[in-house]
Formats: C-alpha cells, structure tokens, sequence
C-alpha cells in the first residue's frame, strides 16, 4: 500500500443501509492521517450535490452519478496527489445528495485549488461550507455513526 495525500495509506471503508426504503451509502477513510499533518489540516469542507431523485429509492439517474464520480475524482486524485492543500475523507449519498468532506489547512488554499482543479469541467451544483475543526470531528462522527 502506498501513502495517499497525508495519509499513510489509501484504504476506504464503505458500508450501507435502507432505511425505510432510502438508501445511505457511506465511504470514509478507515486510518488517521500523519499525526503533523492532522494538526496541518484543520479546515472541515463540506461540499454537498443536490440531485433530482431518479426513482422512489432517492438515488441519482445514472447521468448525474457519472458527473458526480468524475467530480470526485478529479478533486480526491488532486488532493491525494498534491498533498498540500486538502484531504478527502468521506463521501455520504443518501436521498436527493452527495456529501464530500475533506480537510485543508486553510479555506483560502482549498478554494484556490479547488477551482483550479475545476476549471474548463461543470457547471456543478454545489454548496460548499467550511468550518475550523482542529479534532477532525466531521470524520469521527461519521466513524461512530457506523460503530
């Protein structure tokens, strides 16, 4: 296994339910990143995908889903690759949308190369928020959530 951004290596967890007929599908990484890069990498953003349900189950038509992976890819690929201005560290699809979280050490930074990265692709649907998060909680939450 080969390191991965700031992280030491590349595993994923993923893990699903349906409740009630709509299904949540988690993915989030399964190790901790670099301890002096953890300290680094203090900025939670939230990058969130509204979509039009494409049936009852509130899952994306298969058109949506390929813009959405190439999206992902393009921006977890950069992160990973660079490793310098922000970590990818969960994807939750649930009913009607996607949620990335990654880390940064600065909004500036992220934003800068992020649109960098975007440049010539969408136009995408996103809402992007970001919060100071110095104990990595948007991804323990999610971690504890699943048990």
């Amino acid at each position: 296994m080969s390191q991965s951004g700031i992280f030491p290596t590349d595993e994923w967890v993923s893990v699903s339910n349906d409740p009630d007929g709509k299904p949540i599908f988690l993915r989030f990484r399964s190790g901790e990143p670099l301890p002096d890069r953890k300290q680094e990498f203090t900025a939670l953003i939230v990058v969130r995908w509204k979509f039009d349900a494409h049936d009852e189950t509130g899952l994306p038509d298969q058109t949506t889903l390929a813009h959405m992976n190439q999206f992902e890819e393009r921006i977890f690929d950069a992160c990973d690759r660079e490793g310098t201005w922000g970590s990818g560290v969960a994807v939750i699809t649930t009913a009607g949308q996607r949620e990335w979280r990654l880390y940064a050490p600065s909004v500036d930074l992220f934003m800068s190369n992020f649109n960098s990265e975007l440049a010539g692709l969408g136009p995408y649907p996103l809402d992007i928020q970001a919060f100071e998060d110095a104990e990595w909680k948007g991804l323990e939450d999610i971690r504890s959530a699943v048990g």
